[in-house]
């Protein structure tokens, strides 16, 4: 039981824009929202950011005197449904019309490289507007 309390530390959460309130990043941690925030703020500063999209959004917002607002959309999980619910929330908002800045959901459209357009989903699946919970 000791060993399951330990396990269950992971959150998935969403990163939004303080004027939109729109979800810009959906993601993983198993520390405090504050400390990987925090994380995010300093990638923003690097010039080799891993996360191009997402570092410019920041800088634009600190610029406003503005940071993004960290919610929790699941905690209290172990690492690897962390994952899964992290997929599972990515595309279900992308299908739902979602502008998020994670590089890996994104492709080029051909006729336009400066375009970009979310990559159709792998699996499928939604959110239930009924029980408001993502769905295979």
């Amino acid at each position: 039981m000791a060993l399951m309390a330990k396990l269950a530390q992971w959150t998935v959460y969403g990163m939004y824009d303080p004027r939109t309130c729109e979800v810009r990043y959906v993601g993983t941690t198993s520390r405090s929202l504050g400390s990987r925030l925090s994380e995010h703020m300093c990638r923003a500063k690097a010039a080799n950011s891993p996360q191009p999209g997402v570092s410019e959004w920041i800088r634009d917002l600190r610029d406003h005197g503005l940071r993004p607002e960290m919610r929790v959309l699941l905690n209290d999980l172990d690492e690897g449904t962390a994952r899964i619910e992290e997929t599972k929330a990515i595309y279900a908002m992308v299908q739902a019309g979602a502008r998020l800045l994670n590089q890996h959901l994104v492709r080029p459209v051909k006729r336009d490289r400066r375009a970009w357009k979310p990559a159709p989903p792998r699996l499928p699946i939604r959110l239930d507007p009924v029980r408001g919970i993502l769905v295979w």
